[in-house]
């Protein structure tokens, strides 16, 4: 359990992201959920996710934010971003967001890997870092003439941070394994130190090398957003075409990773085109028109016809028969498809066959959410480009039991992420 947090940098930090509470909680409560986008005190609008920042730690004046990116160890780089925004030249600002979200990536990966058991594998700074980052942002695009550059910037920080920069892999003969995670995400208003075990594998293992009886394995990972508009802007493509690309330094294996709601570990058979528009991080939803087929991302080459399920060629016998602990993991093999493309509820229907053809993706074997369509994302682009020695699938967590309310590290998650390391070691490792 952290202890409270003392000395400068807390000040400093509790000081600024206060800044930002202030500044919103005369829109909306700290608890609830804004009812449209509000401004901070420069003017710049601050969308659902930013408002969080000024949730407090469990009940009392502190944010929660500044609580998490202290004790994760990113209270330098935030401060640092800060100071060097304040002096930045318009026309340099992007690069400034890229250098210092790959700071951000960079010190958030050091932590989480480091000795120090209070952030072994902690995911929470960097969300909540990125996010008082991107105020600053905006709070500095306000000042002035500036609002033309904020997009490029913003745009900028979000990949460096979250490890799209270094995600590239070496000539070394190795085993490569790409995997991605997701941000936390659920009932932010009832427990707001929402956690994600997928974050913190993606965390644990990036930039790693695992010597393994068959030889090394490297793993290069990065952070998804919980985000509709940012899938359909491509950010699961950006993040894994490098390593789907023809090469000596490409990858053998292309795994998404998300927290799942069940006991075990669940490898997914089947990816679905359908989305289902449950509302996301900043709220963005069906009503948004996001409860549709999964675009075309028209950037990267993509088939001719639209796949309604993708199946998983990860190694599955081997990474069931790897006999991995304390957790159960099995296949799910269920879809749920139907007969028309309006996808009416009544016409659906689950089973655990192959689905058959020319029927509809309704959902695939993960759901219809954001998981889902990072492996079917993955999965469509590794066919585009032929990529059939590369293997790709979706893995979902346990379910923690234990709930994140404050900043407390939950007890299963060391369990979660050893294990998941194995079954991924499992899987690269297999004939």
């Amino acid at each position: 359990m952290p202890t409270p947090f003392t000395g400068a940098r807390r000040i400093r930090l509790l000081t600024a992201v206060a800044a930002v509470a202030v500044s919103v909680t005369g829109c909306a409560s700290p608890g609830a959920a804004p009812s449209a986008s509000p401004t901070d005190d420069a003017g710049a609008a601050l969308n659902t996710e930013e408002l969080r920042l000024s949730l407090p730690l469990d009940g009392s004046d502190e944010p929660l934010s500044a609580a998490m990116i202290e004790s994760g160890g990113l209270a330098d780089v935030v401060a640092d971003f800060r100071s060097a925004l304040a002096d930045a030249d318009a026309g340099d600002v992007a690069d400034l967001a890229e250098e210092s979200g790959q700071a951000l990536w960079t010190a958030a990966v050091t932590a989480a890997q480091g000795s120090d058991q209070e952030r072994a594998d902690e995911d929470r700074g960097l969300y909540w870092a990125r996010l008082a980052m991107r105020v600053d942002l905006k709070k500095w695009a306000s000042d002035g003439d500036r609002t033309k550059h904020l997009d490029a910037a913003l745009a900028a920080l979000e990949d460096a941070s979250r490890g799209y920069g270094d995600a590239v892999f070496a000539s070394d003969g190795a085993r490569h394994v790409m995997l991605s995670g997701f941000d936390p995400f659920g009932d932010w208003e009832k427990t707001p130190g929402l956690s994600n075990p997928a974050a913190s594998i993606a965390l644990h293992l990036d930039g790693r090398t695992i010597d393994t009886p068959t030889g090394p394995v490297v793993f290069q990972a990065v952070m998804l957003p919980v985000n509709w508009q940012a899938f359909d802007d491509e950010a699961v493509e950006r993040a894994f075409a490098p390593a789907l690309a023809e090469g000596d330094a490409d990858a053998d294996l292309a795994v998404t990773v998300s927290q799942g709601g069940y006991d075990d570990f669940e490898i997914e058979q089947w990816a679905g085109a359908w989305r289902d528009g449950t509302p996301d991080n900043v709220g963005a939803g069906e009503k948004e028109g996001y409860r549709e087929e999964v675009p075309f991302a028209s950037s990267f080459p993509q088939p001719d016809t639209e796949p309604q399920f993708i199946e998983t060629t990860l190694p599955v016998d081997a990474m069931i028969a790897a006999g991995t602990t304390p957790y159960g993991v099995k296949l799910n093999p269920i879809t749920c498809t139907a007969t028309t493309a309006e996808r009416a509820d009544d016409g659906v229907q689950c089973d655990t066959v192959a689905p058959v053809a020319g029927a509809f993706a309704s959902s695939g074997s993960g759901g219809a959410y954001l998981s889902n369509e990072s492996m079917y994302r993955v999965n469509r682009l590794r066919q585009a480009l032929g990529r059939d020695d590369i293997r790709g699938g979706h893995l979902h967590t346990p379910l923690p039991k234990e709930p994140t309310k404050g900043t407390e590290i939950p007890s299963e998650r060391r369990a979660i992420v050893d294990q998941a390391t194995a079954l991924l070691l499992a899987a690269a490792t297999a004939g």
